[in-house]
Order: structure tokens, then sequence, then C-alpha cells
């Protein structure tokens, strides 16, 4: 099988109602290695809800993130492993990235040159800003978390995918009419991390 070939792996992500779920199909270049696992594995039982899963891989490892509640707030958790560690739950062998305040979420990741990029919104400062951290094929933390937002509109959703030796961003700036509704306005903007 050549890194072409594409495999659908669906994992299924409970979502805060009992008739709430969420799905994510990832597509890996190893079609081999998805051929024994079952149509739907369930990765996370936080049992208060688990949202916005990401998925990258670079062949043969892959990374899973997504953000929920299991500790009483709104925080991003990453796990990072070969495509055989996918089987069963994920929660006890996931690592909790943050530890804010606020809440963490919108947590999206990226493979490029065996790191990988780990892009989320967190909102302990007063608005929602972008933060990015990277982590090796273990996924042990090469650095501290960095922000790269400080404004007024709150910085949300950020797309993350490899950029030569780094990784590409880009998010919403989004600037709500009031802080009680979801009305308002946004731009794009981007970045660059190395």
């Amino acid at each position: 099988m050549t890194r072409g070939d594409l495999a659908t792996l669906i994992v299924r992500v409970a979502g805060r109602r009992s008739l709430h779920s969420a799905f994510c199909i990832l597509h890996f270049g190893l079609l081999t290695a998805c051929s024994n696992l079952p149509a739907a594995v369930q990765v996370s039982r936080s049992g208060v809800g688990a949202y916005e899963t990401a998925l990258a891989t670079d062949g043969t490892g892959f990374a899973m993130s997504w953000y929920d509640m299991r500790d009483g707030n709104d925080e991003v958790y990453l796990f990072v492993g070969r495509i055989a560690d996918l089987h069963g739950e994920l929660d006890d062998r996931a690592r909790r990235i943050t530890t804010t305040e606020g809440e963490s979420i919108g947590a999206y990741v990226a493979w490029n040159d065996g790191r990988v990029g780990l892009a989320w919104s967190d909102k302990t400062p007063g608005a929602h800003e972008v933060y990015f951290q990277s982590f090796d094929q273990a996924g042990m933390p090469l650095e501290s978390a960095k922000r790269l937002t400080r404004n007024e509109p709150w910085s949300l959703v950020p797309a993350i995918r490899p950029w030569d030796k780094g990784f590409a961003l880009a998010w919403t700036e989004y600037r709500p009419a009031s802080s009680d509704s979801h009305d308002g306005t946004g731009e794009i903007a981007f970045s660059i991390v190395e």
C-alpha cells in the first residue's frame, strides 16, 4: 500500500445530550493499518460532553485533539500514538493540555517534520486568544504553550496546517455585538509558527 491509498476511520465522539453525537472522518495513508478496526470506535466517555475533535496523521502515527468538560471546565486534550494504538477509550491515555480558569476550546492538530502542532482558543485572558504548542511523536511537549494573539476581538477556531518546517495558522477575529449574543462581525487572521 502507498500513502496515497485511503481508508476512512469514523470516530464517534459523545455529545452533551444523549441524542446528540458528532462524527469526525479521518483519511489514513495506509489502508492496511485500518483494515482491522471497527467502523466506529468511541474514544471518549467524559460523561459531560466532548467536542470539536480533530485528527492528523503522518502515515504511521496519528494525533487526536478535542475539548471536554470532565474536570468541570472546557479543557483541551491530546492523544498522540500509532494507528495500532487506536483501540478502546483513549481518555486515560490522553494528555490534558490546558488547566486554565477560562474555557479552552477549538483544539486542532497537524503533523509536520516529526512534530505535532496543536492550536486552540482560550478565554482566560478575558477574550478568546489563540495559543500554539508543539509535541513530539510520543505526545510529549517540545515547548511551552505560546499565546499568539493579544487583541480585543475574540480569536476563535484556529485552523492549522504544515508549512515548511513549521505550521500555518488561520483563525477568526470575531467582534460580538454584545457579551450575551453571538451576533457580530468577523475577520480572518493568519500567522506562521516555526
